[in-house]
């Protein structure tokens, strides 16, 4: 779960995403079992999620483990994530660029897939560096994605 996050910092990164309609408990358990899986599975340090705000068409990035810092976002088609984003594909880190700019994008990141409902985007799920590389942690997280995809049966009232 995450920690030292309140129920106003959900509300807030929630309130023009696809996920607004469910209860911000169901989005803190979604966001918990994401990272349990990732920590679990593919055995890496560094992990973002980001939410699409449907409003602005940004993905923002929601804090994990730690509290809320500066505001990082990506447009759709920017860098690894918002690549991701936009091929609705797991994407994997080579050249990626900054939007409107031939600056090399700076990220931990080494692999981001999209999290999609009904062929809808909701997110992106990004990792970095894994401390033993299988070969399958871009389908891993992929499975992962799709998890964090699946809506939630129970809704609010």
């Amino acid at each position: 779960m995450p920690k030292d996050v309140g129920e106003p910092y959900f509300s807030k990164i929630c309130k023009n995403s696809f996920l607004a309609k469910y209860s911000s408990l169901i989005f803190k358990e979604v966001v918990s079992t994401v990272v349990y899986l990732v920590k679990e599975i593919i055995n890496t340090d560094t992990i973002e999620i980001y939410i699409l705000d449907t409003e602005k068409n940004l993905l923002k990035r929601i804090w994990i483990d730690e509290k809320p810092g500066e505001e990082v976002s990506y447009a759709i088609g920017e860098g690894l994530v918002g690549s991701a984003a936009r091929h609705h594909m797991v994407t994997t880190m080579g050249e990626t660029y900054k939007a409107g700019s031939s600056e090399k994008e700076k990220t931990k990141l080494r692999v981001a897939a999209p999290i999609l409902f009904k062929d809808q985007l909701l997110g992106v799920i990004g990792i970095g560096e894994t401390r033993k590389i299988t070969g399958n942690e871009s389908a891993f997280l992929k499975i992962i994605a799709d998890i964090a995809g699946v809506e939630p049966r129970e809704r609010p009232p």
